[in-house]
């Protein structure tokens, strides 16, 4: 591959740009785990019930590469980027109508679904800009701000929605106010150039195989595999996290502790999290630097199991959760960008953030399932334990890889 085509064609766009861009992502996600999960809880909704429900928009994100060809095939990168984001808009604002209660869970789910389906759009497209506009020494920056606002939009989303769900006289204004926040991110979209897609061909089969080629290119290398390998293990997932409103009562915090603490503060260390993380990810090795957040969010989860349990307590170590989980989603997409900034960037973007989210949906299920059955201190250990085994599978497999850092797998030239 030309080491040209990794360098973006047209004048590359600020960095900050791209939380901008991906606030309604993090909003639709925030709206669900949050502002939904408290309202279920509280309805008398399950816990196992709630993360099936909150799992749902995070599973389409794992198979939305199935379509994330399209954004590299027909349109362009920005006239998706903006159904995608009027959709996901209108289909916030539709939950915002329907009570919370069992009776409602098959309306919610369906509606769950044209959200995760609208915010996976908004992902594919985001991503596809970011890795084909950024300059190469700026793809750290970039990652820390897009995690940021992934993050951050998730913590603006669940903690705004919440606090007005719960303080307004008509419960739907949360919603409408998100769905109209998440609008208002389609102003940044014209500061963003549409890049080249020079993988297109006028024959779309011919354009589906130069797709394939592209992403056999990617995973045959080694920086490519290993970057499926880290992205596909359950460490750092924050899965915990999305179920933090519905336990709050453990630690015996109130609603607008809850609503304070899970959004808007979370959202700000979230934030915060992201910019170091993408930083660190300047600093040193890229996936090395996700291992050492996922490592962190492991701790973490343990010393909310072994220190005593009150609202103090809760405030403490979700708000360090929060940070921590900026870090590894930093560095989530900072070892997404080095592994596909080329041609076809969107589909090679959304393959490796497809793959880092069958890990974060599988352990929101296994934990709002371990929580039923053996608590929130059973769920946090699982989830440390199967986080530390990760860690340790990732760091043998790339120590025994290490000797021919610049062969490919099949044995070529990297």
């Amino acid at each position: 591959m030309n080491a040209a085509s990794a360098e973006p064609i047209h004048p590359a766009p600020k960095p900050a740009l791209f939380l901008i861009l991906y606030l309604p992502f993090g909003i639709g996600s925030g709206y669900f785990a949050v502002t939904l999960g408290y309202l279920l809880a509280h309805a008398g909704v399950s816990t196992a019930a709630i993360a099936v429900l909150v799992s749902i928009t995070t599973w389409l994100q794992v198979f939305k590469i199935v379509w994330a060809p399209v954004a590299d095939t027909v349109l362009t990168y920005r006239g998706l980027y903006r159904i995608a984001c009027l959709t996901m808009a209108a289909s916030l604002a539709a939950t915002g109508l329907v009570p919370a209660s069992n009776a409602a869970m098959p309306l919610l789910c369906a509606l769950a679904v044209l959200t995760g389906a609208a915010i996976g759009l908004i992902g594919v497209t985001t991503n596809g800009l970011m890795a084909r506009t950024c300059l190469p020494g700026q793809r750290g920056r970039a990652a820390g701000w897009s995690a940021a606002g992934n993050l951050g939009g998730s913590g603006l989303g669940g903690g705004l929605g919440l606090w007005i769900a719960t303080h307004a006289a008509a419960p739907f204004l949360g919603a409408f106010v998100l769905a109209a926040i998440s609008a208002c991110a389609l102003f940044a979209l014209p500061f963003v150039p549409e890049p080249d897609h020079d993988h297109r061909s006028p024959n779309v089969l011919h354009t589906l195989r130069n797709l394939a080629a592209e992403v056999w290119r990617m995973v045959r290398s080694r920086t490519g595999a290993l970057a499926v390998l880290v992205l596909v293990l359950p460490l750092g997932t924050g899965a915990a996290g999305n179920l933090f409103s519905a336990v709050a009562q453990d630690w015996r915090a109130s609603a607008n502790l809850v609503a304070l603490v899970t959004g808007g503060l979370s959202g700000l260390l979230s934030g915060l999290g992201c910019l170091l993380g993408g930083r660190l990810c300047d600093l040193i090795d890229r996936k090395a630097a996700y291992v050492l957040a996922g490592l962190l969010m492991a701790a973490c989860t343990l010393a909310m199991v072994a220190l005593p349990k009150t609202p103090t307590i809760f405030v403490v170590t979700t708000l360090a959760y929060a940070l921590i989980n900026g870090m590894v989603y930093a560095g989530t997409y900072a070892v997404m960008l080095e592994a596909a900034a080329s041609r076809a960037a969107a589909t090679k973007c959304d393959l490796l953030v497809s793959l880092s989210n069958m890990p974060i949906a599988s352990m929101t299920v296994i934990d709002g399932a371990v929580q039923t059955h053996l608590g929130s201190d059973g769920m946090l250990i699982t989830e440390s334990a199967i986080g530390l085994a990760a860690a340790a599978l990732y760091l043998a497999i790339a120590a025994l890889t290490r000797r021919s850092p610049a062969i490919r797998l099949d044995g070529a030239p990297a």
